[in-house]
């Protein structure tokens, strides 16, 4: 079965809005590799695709979601679950090359939250696994741009007392350096990780303590952007006691060397107010990183709770130097709707730096109801460029309508002004499954 695609029907089927959108994509800079196309990648086993991850390496693109999550059976004997690990290698036009995906891992029970990687010559796909049937583990495997995967089922990465999981990873120049967070201590959450090298081999079996705070406070949401020559920038989120004994949020990085943390954070907000560029109400919390050739680029959900409600929309990215200092906040447009901005709130951002500039893909709220007014929930994926000045430009919709959402997007460049955008596709009929969409994106002169 095929998933819904947007087509030069949107005007047609969804009236204003779609032709709305359907003219912002053919009108900017940052276009896309047709007028309205939208490849749909193949399902495995016709069961539903989450979670896609994706990365660039020797001409092609590596695609891992994850496939299925309920297991058939009778749901009063309780509930089994199956949800494995699939890839699918897609083209510089943007067109699947597999005709179908292939296994990377189907071991028992979940495995979730694939992250991808390319070093020298092959991928490494991450994922957090309960195939142990108590706790997540962290796992790893190797797949060539030729579709091959060497460690069929993964090896153990990060394993070990109570969860290790919501790993991320990045080639930092000689190995891929792997990183998740680590409830081994039994009362808070830790940032660990370890190096595999491109010959499968784990450097720190088990894992070593990268990111920790003192007791109740817990650091969680570790995520990684290149450095180059054994280096690689570790952000992360958690909890601290802010200026004047309050307890509050804490966003801070590390810069690892060689599979080693810094001593100290090499910047550690824990005071949104006193942040350089002007943060104001909250500190990041970081959700993907991108590495260009002077500057990187965190970027961060605007639905993640802060207090009593969600954080404000004043700021979804950062432009960090080489050593993790904050240069300044973005702040992404909005679309209007008769005169008013719609204040959607950002969620799963991702980042990738495209040879040019910097994309990033989120998905939001999006549908125009009547009087003007954005309903929830309607989501679709929306990508905007961001210059390393901060300036950003050709925000426009990439996929989702009001009767067929799309969310969770991930991206990935091929360096040379390309870029790929994956996501979960909904269908527009509850029997048709959900299916992983992909736009190219092509930079203009």
């Amino acid at each position: 079965m095929r998933c819904a695609t947007v087509s030069k029907r949107t005007c047609l089927r969804h009236g204003k809005w779609g032709c709305m959108m359907a003219a912002v994509l053919a009108c900017n800079t940052l276009t896309s590799s047709s007028s309205y196309g939208q490849t749909t990648l193949p399902l495995a086993d016709n069961r539903d695709a989450y979670q896609p991850a994706v990365a660039f390496g020797k001409d092609v693109y590596l695609v891992a979601w994850k496939s299925g999550h309920l297991a058939e059976g009778d749901l009063r004997k309780g509930l089994n679950y199956v949800g494995d690990i699939v890839g699918c290698r897609v083209n510089a036009a943007g067109k699947p090359v597999d005709a179908k995906p292939f296994s990377i891992c189907a071991a028992s029970d979940l495995q979730e939250w694939p992250r991808i990687a390319f070093g020298d010559s092959v991928f490494l796909v991450v994922w957090h696994d309960i195939r142990n049937g108590k706790d997540w583990d962290v796992y790893a495997a190797r797949v060539t741009p030729e579709g091959k995967v060497l460690d069929r089922n993964g090896i153990l990465v990060g394993g070990g007392k109570h969860n290790q999981a919501v790993p991320d990873v990045a080639w930092d120049g000689k190995n891929f350096q792997v990183v998740w967070q680590d409830f081994r201590s039994g009362n808070r959450y830790e940032v660990y990780g370890a190096r595999v090298t491109e010959s499968g081999k784990v450097l720190e079996a088990g894992g070593r303590l990268l990111a920790t705070a003192k007791p109740p406070f817990s650091r969680i949401n570790p995520v990684l952007a290149s450095a180059g020559g054994g280096k690689s920038l570790l952000f992360w989120l958690g909890g601290g006691r802010a200026p004047g004994g309050r307890n509050g949020v804490v966003a801070g990085a590390h810069l690892l060397q060689d599979g080693h943390a810094s001593k100290e954070p090499t910047m550690e907000n824990t005071d949104p107010r006193s942040a350089p560029g002007g943060i104001t109400g909250h500190v990041p919390f970081p959700v993907s990183a991108a590495a260009g050739p002077n500057k990187l680029l965190v970027v961060w959900p605007t639905s993640a709770p802060y207090g009593r409600g969600d954080a404000p929309n004043d700021s979804h990215a950062g432009l960090f130097t080489r050593d993790a200092r904050l240069e300044k906040t973005v702040v992404l447009p909005q679309e209007k709707i008769r005169g008013q901005l719609s204040n959607s709130r950002i969620r799963h951002p991702s980042a990738t730096w495209n040879g040019k500039t910097f994309v990033m893909a989120w998905h939001q709220d999006a549908e125009e109801g009547r009087d003007g007014v954005v309903k929830w929930p309607s989501e679709a994926i929306f990508c905007a460029s961001i210059a390393p000045d901060g300036k950003t430009r050709d925000r426009q919709w990439i996929a989702g309508t009001p009767s067929a959402p799309a969310i969770h997007p991930a991206i990935a460049s091929d360096g040379n002004g390309t870029t790929l955008i994956v996501f979960e596709q909904h269908p527009e009929k509850a029997d048709t499954p959900i299916c992983i969409g992909a736009r190219l994106l092509k930079q203009g002169d």
